[in-house]
């Protein structure tokens, strides 16, 4: 009997012995809410006709796991304290001094569609040197995205000839202080404004379709594209305009 209760002792020990090695090396993955959220552009790059008064970029964050499972594809959860972003205008091109083209900035972020956080007198702490181009501002909690919006100088780069050279300007991310969440960001991505010249072909266009030589161009151009247009007259067109946006 002895000799059988201790055979039967050292295999329950064997036993033990073998799960405690078996769970040794398991990896349990993490959960979507422990991995750190990202924060990031709304846009890589962005541009408008040389004679804007403004550009603007957004903050946002990445699509995470709905965890009411209603968005398959993931959406955004919000920051659940202030974070403090600083961000630089580390390169210009087609001029040589950024306080020439920059004249303010302010942010918000967007309430409704009719209203932004500016309007409810919402301080999101803001601070730009246009000398060294150079900010910092409050992403707030339990917001989606907020909106950095510049007031450039209409007149410095509108003139009456096609330019050639480029003239943008390249925005980065430079470092995030949470106050809640762990929140990184890509370093690789930025973001980029470009000054459209309108002796080129973007912007805003109206042809008049009484004008004989008009209305031949747009149908050869269009045609291509909806044999439609083909055939029309002159007399079923009563306005034509075109609009050719930055990337389109």
């Amino acid at each position: 009997m002895l000799y059988k209760l201790c055979l039967t002792s050292l295999c329950l020990l064997l036993l033990l012995n073998a799960c405690d090695k078996r769970d040794d090396n398991l990896v349990y993955p993490l959960t979507s809410s422990e991995f750190p959220q990202v924060m990031k552009f709304d846009d890589e790059e962005d541009g408008d006709l040389e004679d804007e008064d403004k550009f603007s970029f957004k903050l946002t964050l990445n699509d995470r796991i709905d965890p009411e499972g209603e968005e398959l594809g993931g959406t955004i959860i919000p920051l659940t304290g202030d974070a403090i972003v600083s961000f630089e205008i580390k390169e210009i091109e087609g001029f040589a001094k950024l306080s020439d083209y920059i004249k303010g900035a302010e942010a918000f972020y967007e309430i409704d569609d009719c209203t932004t956080s500016a309007d409810q007198g919402i301080d999101l702490n803001l601070n730009f040197d246009i000398n060294t181009g150079k900010g910092t501002v409050r992403f707030p909690k339990d917001v989606e995205e907020i909106e950095i919006e510049f007031e450039t100088d209409p007149d410095l780069f509108d003139d009456d000839i096609l330019n050639e050279d480029d003239r943008s300007i390249t925005i980065a991310i430079t470092s995030i202080q949470p106050t809640g969440d762990q929140i990184t960001w890509n370093p690789t991505l930025d973001f980029k404004y470009t000054v459209l010249d309108d002796e080129a072909i973007y912007g805003d266009w109206e042809l008049d379709p009484g004008d004989p030589v008009q209305f031949q161009k747009f149908k050869e151009l269009f045609g291509i594209i909806n044999s439609d247009i083909n055939e029309l007259s002159a007399a079923d067109v009563d306005k034509i305009e075109i609009s050719i946006e930055f990337n389109e």
